[in-house]
């Protein structure tokens, strides 16, 4: 005869355990949860006791939802340490991928679980491990802001300098995400702050891209070449004026870039904010003293640049301004 809790069986029980968790997933509409087991319940919620009993009623360790995550995928991404204890004493796969090649490391590192990443590392989980984009832990934290796991990582003899798919490198990802403390962090662990990704891309360009002012600041200050090119021979200011971003034109300028430096195909800073139809960059650039008859390899000047993509007001300043 089962011994009854409350008026219920053990299995009545755990049921309804499992039911109330369902209640607190994430999102229910993420094609994951939908396949989640009562392990992957508790495991999110880090009911260490629930995933204990479970595990005892046979639920299987390492089983997998839609996503591919398992139990311990689970546990680590909320940072819950007293459940991935108790996976791994019973056996969880550290090494386990899911379906976009993440380790429970990279879900720790991720979310910036310090102690619970440690952990992992202490049992045996590779920091090097990458997922189909070429990610390592490391990159996600560094890209998430996560000084203490950075930290922690850094610590484990593996190449900071590593690259994604991309050749991204995880100070390209801090740089992206405007962590100018994780830069400074990985700068000390030796990674030069030229580090080149594909296309010749170094930080001091995605900063100028997109805007990131606490990144660009920091890297401007600590960076030699104002006036690096990329693949394509475009400098930081160019790329700047191409997107219409003042404020980081500005900066560059204050930092000594070189206005008229030309591109693979002739065109300068100018060129690229006038064919844009920036006309606040365009204002800025003449007034620090572009040239406004500077030809491209097309033969095309700044003016000839607005009017062809129909910015008739640039046009009309830069002609008033002398530009032919």
């Amino acid at each position: 005869m089962q011994q009854r809790v409350g008026g219920m069986t053990p299995q009545a029980e755990l049921a309804r355990q499992c039911l109330e968790l369902s209640e607190n997933l994430p999102d229910k509409s993420c094609p994951g949860v939908k396949e989640w087991k009562s392990l992957h319940l508790a495991a999110w919620n880090g009911n260490t006791k629930l995933a204990k009993q479970l595990l005892q009623q046979g639920e299987a360790i390492d089983s997998r939802d839609g996503l591919g995550w398992t139990p311990l995928h689970c546990a680590a991404t909320n940072g819950h340490l007293s459940t991935v204890k108790l996976l791994i004493q019973r056996g969880a796969l550290l090494s386990c991928q899911d379906n976009s090649g993440c380790t429970p490391l990279h879900h720790a590192a991720c979310n910036g679980h310090t102690h619970l990443s440690e952990l992992l590392l202490q049992r045996g989980a590779n920091p090097s491990a990458t997922n189909n984009g070429g990610l390592t832990p490391l990159h996600l934290a560094a890209a998430n802001g996560h000084t203490l796991v950075t930290q922690l990582l850094l610590k484990q003899n593996l190449d900071p300098c590593v690259g994604d798919n991309n050749q991204w490198s995880p100070l390209h990802w801090a740089t992206v995400s405007n962590h100018f403390h994780i830069i400074e962090l990985l700068k000390e662990h030796g990674v030069p702050l030229d580090l080149e990704a594909s296309g010749n891309l170094v930080p001091l360009h995605i900063a100028a891209e997109t805007g990131r002012m606490e990144a660009l600041g920091y890297l401007l200050d600590n960076t030699t070449d104002v006036n690096v090119k990329d693949q394509l021979g475009s400098t930081p200011l160019a790329i700047a004026a191409g997107n219409g971003n003042l404020e980081v034109v500005r900066l560059l300028l204050e930092k000594n870039a070189e206005i008229d430096e030309q591109d693979k195909h002739g065109r300068t800073a100018l060129h690229r904010a006038a064919g844009a139809g920036h006309l606040h960059i365009v204002k800025l650039l003449v007034q620090s003293g572009a040239c406004p008859n500077q030809r491209d390899s097309l033969k095309l000047t700044p003016v000839q640049r607005a009017a062809m993509y129909g910015h008739g007001g640039v046009s009309a300043y830069l002609q008033d301004t002398g530009g032919l």
